[in-house]
């Protein structure tokens, strides 16, 4: 099953920095198998931002080795959980 809804949402940025009323679109989706290997290059930037700002034991490596991209395949794949893909719209 695929969730994807289109949803509306002001762009604060432009907001704040226009004060104008444009919004951006987005579609989310459940993320499936295809989007493994962005998933986990995303999870590693935010990772080494953590691990350099706040926390030094957190592994940026984790994610791209064979133990994150299993855990990240389980969470695609498993009934119990599940990731969510955001999509810029038309």
């Amino acid at each position: 099953m695929i969730f994807c809804y289109n949803i509306n949402m002001k762009n604060p940025t432009e907001n704040a920095l226009e004060n104008n009323n444009e919004q951006l679109k987005v579609i989310i989706e459940k993320a499936t198998i295809a989007n493994l290997e962005t998933i986990q290059r995303l999870n590693q930037e935010l990772c080494t931002k953590e691990n350099r700002d706040f926390d030094p034991t957190i592994n940026p490596e984790y994610s791209l080795s064979e133990a994150g991209a299993e855990y990240f395949k389980s969470r695609i794949e498993s009934s119990d959980g599940f990731a969510l893909v955001v999509k810029e719209g038309d």
